[in-house]
């Protein structure tokens, strides 16, 4: 029963290791560098990648910091002049009661 491996390890980049007691390959001390070099930079292409989605993400990250502060400060701005309004206009309509009742 075989397990579907991780994306991070794609099947068919390389021949499955030597198990013991099987006849298979046998890797020269010049084809295991090979085969480490080959597996470093697959590895270090793959780390650029991911570092360059990483920056993508932390500037777009960055970004919507920014417009959430902008748009709490217009809410903020917004409320405060919404209450001064309610304000005024309950100080002008109890005036105006005032001012009518007087010459009632």
């Amino acid at each position: 029963e075989s397990r579907p491996l991780p994306a991070m390890y794609p099947q068919g980049r390389h021949p499955a290791p030597h198990q013991p007691g099987q006849p298979g390959f046998k890797f020269t001390v010049a084809e295991s560098c090979d085969r480490i070099k080959d597996e470093f930079q697959f590895l270090q292409a793959q780390y650029h990648s991911l570092k360059v989605e990483y920056d993508k993400l932390a500037n777009e990250k960055t970004e919507m910091q920014r417009h959430y502060v902008m748009y709490y400060e217009m809410s903020y701005g917004l409320n405060i002049e919404m209450h001064k309004q309610v304000s005024y206009t309950s100080n002008r309509a109890n005036t105006n009661t005032l001012y009518l009742s007087a010459y009632q």
